[in-house]
């Protein structure tokens, strides 16, 4: 899950603005920027009088998913930690994702 209105050190500091709008920006960057899109949700929320948007990505069965930037970025996830995939995990991912593969 990410969460939008909280500072690097965990406290609630809320959005400015149009909730809304902020949804509507997150929903097209989401699905401007990753592909195939990931599974999510975007779920307003109140917090100690504040406003944050709570992000929850699920597991998808397209992987792997990649962030379109120049060059694309592939991310892998091993238990609460997200960083770069590398080459082999991407290759991994992908067979994975085929027919008869873990996930196809």
């Amino acid at each position: 899950m990410l969460i939008f209105g909280v500072d690097d050190d965990g406290l609630v500091v809320g959005l400015d603005g149009d909730i809304a709008g902020e949804i509507a920006r997150l929903t097209n960057l989401i699905h401007d920027h990753v592909h195939p899109v990931a599974p999510h949700r975007i779920e307003p929320q109140i917090v100690d009088g504040k406003s944050v948007l709570l992000v929850h990505v699920d597991a998808g069965a397209n992987k792997p998913y990649a962030m379109f930037r120049d060059p694309p970025q592939f991310f892998a996830r091993h238990g609460a930690t997200t960083f770069h995939a590398t080459r082999e995990e991407v290759i991994q991912l992908a067979a994975w994702s085929m027919p008869g593969g873990r996930y196809g």
